[in-house]
């Protein structure tokens, strides 16, 4: 995760920053071409001979590979935080030819703010580390066996660490702050809120910020601590945002020179109290560790564990304030943010890549998260030689993103096709509702076709066992899925309105089957079927309909439906027919929240998802995401609506294959019969072909289906529905 997002954020700086680029490439490439060359490459290799070379090296060899991977990422941190802190404090440069450029490497490197930024951010790392591991140690102690013993003696020393981490970091950022004073005293007064200058100056523990007057409305203060934390004694002027800002005006010419000053204010508080809170839970854990009395404190065990997420809240929230606070500015002084972005840039564009990459790394996130945990949980692999980045778990990943985007993209489409008759009154609207999905439902249908092909090819006994025990249900898809493509081609070729009709029928068939039938056959793959030791299915049709499957599949349909017309909102022109759909959409989100909750408490009974916090977390995050969904198109925000209920439909399916995880089909008869990522796979040799021909062309296949969307990205009009012969 962290090499993708790095070459995303490198190329980032071209695709949506050109000006920028185009203005600090001449001191901003340098440190990024120097954390290639000094880090990048120490990091890959060291950590691939660490990865690989278990029974090749000598242990403290060993050991010192992993060494020079922790130095190369500090040194990577390194010239991050050089490269952010010119922009926060520019020195060593000089404009020429309306171009920043470098005078002083070594003003660079020794930029004052560099020094209050990289202590800030290595102690940040050591706590976040540290509260890992402490995480880890206390969940292994809480869950016994042979290795609990281990980490009761490793977590004194982790929790040391830890606290070590926590002392300091919040020491940097004490220092930090009182350079801030020097270098951004806007930035400084906006985390505090302190309106006009005073000195002594309060602290305000809370207030209700009214930004349009420049004022809080109410404040509760202490007097004279904000002075105190900034000159270490309760006196000294600090000067308040409204003279900061008539400054900037004198300095720099007109313009709103003031960040987003509740935003600020609360990020820093939320970050502090995230600090706080860990500095004080690590410190008893250390006390009742080093009395020799934790072991048997659950309670503090388990709120060891559970404050996993707080050193990644404080340093998201950390770096908002670090960004957000020098704005408008991109380069303090120098560049504004608004004069930094690519000119040919479109509002599609953008939107396009953040939703995109927004739901490839939250997916990527939750399931690393997910695999890691059930990693962990899966007693049935203890002692197995299993490398958590083997090609089976691979090729799982990979079927798991193939079927999300497949029921991200077919789920609109199969919702269209459902409400096609009530959306459509007359035969014109009804041609206008399936002109948004008749350029890309064969595109869409192929995601479908690559998950059975990668599945046949990674996972043959899957393939096997799957096709043979859906055998009837499959042949039901099947003919529902050919009448609805041959509808879709036919409909239009003949001018009678019962022949329309009859294939509008056909549509409907063929949308509403398929979507209850991938609701049915998900709920039973993680429920569980009569699956032998042959790997063979010993039941019939019937025996796959249970009261949970079949809520699963009507699940899936009102999913979609809602899916679907929340697509038909963002994508149709005329205002009635936006409006008809967004009465639908009420209704048909109504039942799919019904249907959607019943089914996760369905999920509890028959299933042990919930046992993976992972799989439990994305599902519970789905029904929030969808209920999103829901407001956003009862508020008429058609773009958020869609975005919300396609983000559902990720997470809902990235969830199951969590809760499956490593198991592939599970077994009702016997967990040991359950089909897995490593008895059903394909040989090494034949994982490792495919993975070089999935290397080339997933890139491709991805590229030419983004542009299709870009192509047919407009509003459909009467005129487009009636330029085709549908």
């Amino acid at each position: 995760m962290g090499v993708v997002t790095g070459i995303v954020q490198e190329f980032h700086f071209g695709m949506n920053w050109s000006e920028y680029a185009r203005f600090m490439g001449d001191i901003f490439g340098a440190p990024l071409a120097l954390e290639a060359l000094t880090a990048f490459f120490l990091e890959s290799t060291f950590l691939g001979i660490w990865i690989f070379g278990w029974d090749k090296l000598s242990p403290k060899l060993h050991c010192l590979t992993m060494w020079l991977v922790a130095i190369g990422g500090n040194l990577s941190a390194l010239w991050i935080i050089v490269a952010n802190s010119f922009m926060q404090h520019p020195v060593g440069y000089a404009i020429e030819g309306g171009r920043a450029v470098m005078t002083d490497f070594g003003a660079l490197v020794s930029n004052h703010y560099v020094i209050g930024e990289i202590t800030h951010t290595f102690f940040a790392g050591m706590s976040t580390a540290g509260v890992l591991l402490t995480a880890i140690s206390a969940y292994k102690i809480l869950q016994g066996g042979p290795a609990a013993d281990l980490f009761q003696k490793a977590i004194k020393g982790i929790l040391a660490f830890t606290l070590i981490g926590l002392l300091g970091v919040a020491g940097a950022g004490h220092m930090h702050a009182q350079y801030l004073k020097e270098v951004q005293p806007m930035k400084l007064s906006a985390m505090e809120a302190l309106w006009e200058t005073e000195d002594p100056a309060p602290f305000a523990a809370f207030a209700i910020i009214n930004e349009d007057k420049m004022q809080n409305d109410f404040e509760i203060t202490i007097p004279a601590m904000f002075s105190f934390m900034v000159y270490n004694k309760p006196a000294g002027e600090i000067k308040g945002i409204r003279d900061l800002q008539e400054e900037a005006v004198q300095m720099y010419g007109s313009d709103n020179y003031v960040p987003n000053v509740t935003a600020l204010f609360w990020a820093f508080r939320i970050m502090v109290g995230a600090g706080g809170l860990m500095i004080l839970i690590t410190g008893a854990a250390l006390l009742l560790a080093m009395r020799g009395k934790l072991a048997d404190k659950r309670c503090m065990l388990k709120v060891l564990l559970y404050s996993l997420p707080l050193p990644f809240i404080a340093n998201s929230v950390g770096w908002f304030v670090t960004e957000s606070g020098r704005q408008p500015w991109i380069v303090v002084g120098l560049q504004k943010t608004v004069d930094a972005v690519s000119p040919n840039l479109t509002t599609t564009d953008i939107w396009l890549t953040i939703v995109g990459f927004t739901l490839i790394y939250l997916v990527l996130i939750v399931f690393a998260l997910g695999v890691a945990i059930r990693f962990h949980q899966d007693q049935s692999f203890a002692g197995k030689e299993c490398s958590i980045m083997d090609l089976n778990i691979l090729w799982f990943v990979l079927i798991v993103v193939l079927f999300t985007g497949f029921f991200f993209l077919e789920g609109f489409d199969y919702g269209v096709g459902m409400l096609l008759p009530f959306v459509g009154k007359t035969d014109e609207e009804r041609r206008i509702a399936l002109r948004t999905i008749l350029p890309v439902w064969d595109g869409n249908e192929v995601w479908m076709i690559t998950a059975g092909g990668a599945s046949f090819a990674a996972f043959p006994h899957l393939y096997a066992t799957m096709f043979s025990t859906f055998y009837l249900a499959l042949f039901l898809m099947l003919v529902a899925l050919i009448l609805r493509g041959v509808a879709f081609e036919l409909r239009g070729h003949k001018d009678s309105a019962a022949w329309r009709r009859g294939w509008d029928k056909c549509i409907v068939f063929g949308s509403v089957v398929p979507a209850f039938l991938w609701g049915v056959a998900v709920t039973d793959l993680i429920a569980g079927l009569p699956i032998d030791a042959n790997m063979t299915y010993t039941s019939g049709f019937f025996g796959l309909l249970s009261p949970y499957s079949i809520v699963g599949g009507l699940a899936f349909v009102f999913v979609f439906a809602f899916h679907g017309a929340a697509f038909l909102t963002m994508r149709l022109a005329d205002r009635h027919l936006i409006m008809r759909v967004q009465d639908i959409a009420k209704k048909a989100g109504a039942l799919a929240v019904v249907f959607f909750v019943l089914c996760m408490g369905l999920t509890y009974v028959y299933t042990d998802l919930y046992a993976n916090p992972f799989a439990a977390g994305a599902l519970i995050l789905a029904a929030v995401v969808f209920l999103a969904a829901y407001a956003n198109v009862i508020k008429k925000a058609s773009t958020a609506g869609f975005v919300c209920s396609g983000l559902a439909v990720a997470l809902t399916v990235v969830a199951f294959f969590l809760g499956l995880f490593p198991r592939l089909m599970v077994s009702s008869l016997s967990p040991e019969y359950s089909l897995t990522i490593y008895n059903a796979s394909s040989t090494p040799y034949t994982l490792t072909i495919m993975t070089y021909a999935a290397a080339c062309l997933v890139p491709v296949v991805l590229a030419y289906q983004i542009w299709t969307y870009y192509v047919f990205r407009k509003r459909v009009t009467a005129s487009d529905a009636n330029n085709h012969g549908y």
